[in-house]
């Protein structure tokens, strides 16, 4: 989908203008739940907020705005009818100094948006401590402030406050009051701001629709709820939790306990890759609007997570700085740690929170990630340049090693980078080259085959129909057969969607006794051709008989031992094929004539392989170049067929590639011999 963005800014003068000092802990941001402000800490000793316009409609912002937006903005003195999402930003002084976390807390939206902060004092001692931000005087009402208790603030016993926490707290995170008290938040919001406006507000009491929090430490993850009067503490193994998410799954039948309760989820990562699920259990006992206890569970090994998100339907995306980022499944039930995919039972038991042989996470997807690159190194390449002979005068010596010299630069191009990536548990060495990547969408366990070739059954065909297999000693043929349609009524646009099934088909024409070396379509005549390694044979398209053949035999009867090594062939009817011992035949196929010998040539060794693709694109009907690519309505005019002029030959143990020609006026002339590993290019 499409990223839009809205707003975007810089804050660095707003820092310049305060004169604070960046903050040691790095920059923090919290949003409120009801989308009113967001909250920044980035340097110390200060808070900065920015206002969410209630007004702003994404999706007017591009034409006329609608009434209820005038009418709101009216009342406000804006005369814009596209007023930004973010308003201008305030700066407000906070007692606390080293800020740790912080989070805005779920309360009702009849009080202020409240926003805890855990933070460190000079001891050492870490405290977790609650504000309200009154936006419209720009200000931040203190916990230490008793005096403002009206206007949307709690009442001082309601107030978030807990001192003296875990030492090795990391981060805090807002826990929402069960549903039945979010509900009744909801209709107390709704009647408070249905209230005549001349009336003051007074003192709020929303005790049991506060929200409290999950302070994560080291050592033990603590629930504190002041205005529940409720802390629960789970004692833990050391571990540092890096991540966490809220649980939240419109089709998840396990939030909802047998007593009227409810359960409330976490999902955690550590240092160490594993993720764990904390439970926020709590019953309708005691107006069930606080956990009564909480429950640790650890589901598996992943990537060391720097973000976690819960997905519907069970899954968790992990997204990893340290190694490849992961598409996970929650299983119901475990699964045996298989091969080097979790980590070993020597890393579990040293680092705590043992989960035994079994996992319940299932990898349905990983995220190459290269970085963090810790160190890296090129690692030439195995081709190495050609070696100069002993002998000969001076000049050829001088030209060996000018030709050594370029051979070595060419190698230091072609280098591979080999990377020492990740961190941790993620470390990986990872090999890097230049190329083309290939992702499998399907794959089909053939075992013996040697060669594939797709063909069509008529030259015109848009697509192939037949897949023919080359294997030791025999060919096999699989065709494409359309599914009968069980409708009448089915449109054409379904009729062209509509997949076929592959079956094992004969071709009688073909040769199914012996290994095929190529099979093509042949515009001229609408033929298939098939050489293998005893004949040429041609084959009509409609009738789908061999109509015309070629054998070594035919080129000398004496010798019967004689076979087609290598061969290759265009859609416009060249073939060329070569014997054993470097014999390099060239073949035409004309429509009235059938298959024609054109001309021979003899190599100085073994031919290894033969290309006749030609080098340029063919042309429409219309004569309209077919590079022209219309994706909307694709064209199903096949180009002509285009004439190769030249045909490339490699050799065994000769690390040169042959340019021959294929004109009728010099046919099987060596125009030009490419040196593999250098950059000479000896014409001739």
């Amino acid at each position: 989908y499409p990223l839009q963005t809205h707003a975007s800014g810089v804050l660095r003068e707003y820092g310049r203008s305060t004169g604070g000092r960046e903050a040691e802990c790095g920059p923090l941001v919290a949003v409120d739940h009801w989308n009113r402000c967001i909250a920044m800490h980035m340097f110390d000793g200060m808070v900065t907020v920015l206002p969410i316009n209630q007004y702003y409609d994404p999706t007017q912002i591009d034409g006329a705005a609608g009434s209820g937006l005038k009418q709101g903005m009216a009342k406000r003195g804006h005369t814009s009818v596209t007023p930004p999402v973010l308003g201008e930003p305030f700066h407000v002084r906070i007692e606390e100094r080293t800020l740790l976390s912080l989070c805005f807390l779920h309360a009702p939206m009849a009080l202020l948006p409240q926003l805890a902060l855990l933070h460190q004092d000079s001891r050492g001692m870490q405290h977790v401590i609650s504000h309200s931000v009154d936006m419209r005087k720009k200000d931040l009402i203190l916990y230490s402030n008793t005096s403002k208790t009206a206007g949307g603030v709690p009442s001082p016993s309601q107030r978030l406050k807990k001192s003296r926490v875990d030492g090795g707290s990391g981060f805090i995170i807002p826990v929402p009051p069960p549903p039945s008290t979010s509900a009744a938040a909801a209709a107390a919001s709704a009647s408070v701001s249905t209230s005549s406006s001349s009336a003051t507000p007074k003192a709020l009491s929303f005790s049991h629709m506060m929200g409290g929090v999950l302070i994560l430490g080291q050592r033990q993850i603590t629930y504190h709820n002041t205005a529940a009067g409720v802390t629960k503490v789970l004692p833990i193994s050391p571990s540092l939790l890096l991540t966490c998410c809220l649980v939240e799954d419109e089709n998840d039948s396990m939030g909802a306990i047998p007593g009227g309760g409810s359960n409330v989820r976490f999902l955690l990562g550590d240092e160490t890759g594993r993720i764990h699920v904390v439970l926020l259990m709590s019953s309708s006992e005691g107006g069930g609007n606080a956990p009564t206890s909480l429950h640790l569970d650890t589901l598996g090994q992943a990537s060391i997570s720097s973000s976690l998100t819960y997905l519907p339907g069970g899954m968790i995306f992990v997204g990893s700085q340290f190694g490849d980022s992961q598409l996970l499944r929650i299983l119901d039930e475990p699964i045996p740690i298989v091969g080097d995919a979790q980590t070993s039972e020597d890393q579990r038991l040293a680092s705590g929170m043992e989960f035994g042989e079994s996992t319940f996470l299932s990898v349905l997807d990983e995220y190459v990630n290269l970085g963090p690159i810790v160190d890296f190194d090129l690692v030439p390449t195995a081709h190495s340049p050609p070696s100069s002979a002993s002998g000969g005068d001076s000049s050829s010596a001088i030209a060996a090693d000018a030709a050594a010299a370029q051979g070595s630069a060419l190698q230091h191009r072609q280098s591979q980078v080999v990377t020492a990536s990740g961190s941790s548990t993620n470390g990986s060495i990872r090999l890097i080259r230049n190329g083309i990547g290939m992702n499998e969408c399907a794959s089909v366990d053939i075992p013996g085959i040697k060669n594939m070739w797709g063909l069509r059954r008529k030259w015109a065909d848009k697509d192939d129909g037949y897949l023919v297999q080359s294997f030791v000693g025999e060919t096999r043929i699989l065709g494409v057969t359309e599914e009968e349609e069980e409708e009448d009524g089915e449109n054409e646009e379904d009729e062209e969607d509509g997949g076929g099934t592959l079956e094992e088909v004969m071709i009688p024409g073909f040769d199914s006794s012996s290994s095929t070396l190529f099979v093509g379509n042949i515009a001229g005549g609408d033929l298939l051709v098939q050489i293998t390694e005893r004949e040429i044979r041609l084959v009509n398209c409609i009738t789908l008989q061999c109509v015309s053949t070629w054998s070594p035999t035919d080129l000398d009867p004496d010798n019967s031992g004689a076979m087609i090594t290598v061969a290759s062939g265009n859609e416009f009817g060249q073939l060329v094929v070569a014997l054993r011992g470097g014999m390099v035949l060239h073949f035409k196929v004309e429509d009235a004539i059938g298959l024609t010998f054109v001309e021979k040539s003899m190599m100085e060794r073994e031919v290894s392989c033969i290309d006749l693709n030609p080098l340029r694109s063919g042309v429409t009907s219309d004569n309209t170049s077919s590079d022209a690519m219309d994706i909307d309505e694709p064209s199903k005019v096949r180009c002509a067929p285009v004439k190769s002029e030249v045909a490339a030959i490699g050799l065994w143990d000769d690390f040169t590639v042959r340019i021959l020609s294929l004109h009728q006026s010099m046919p099987l002339k060596e125009l030009l011999r490419v040196h593999l590993g250098s950059s000479d290019e000896d014409e001739e």
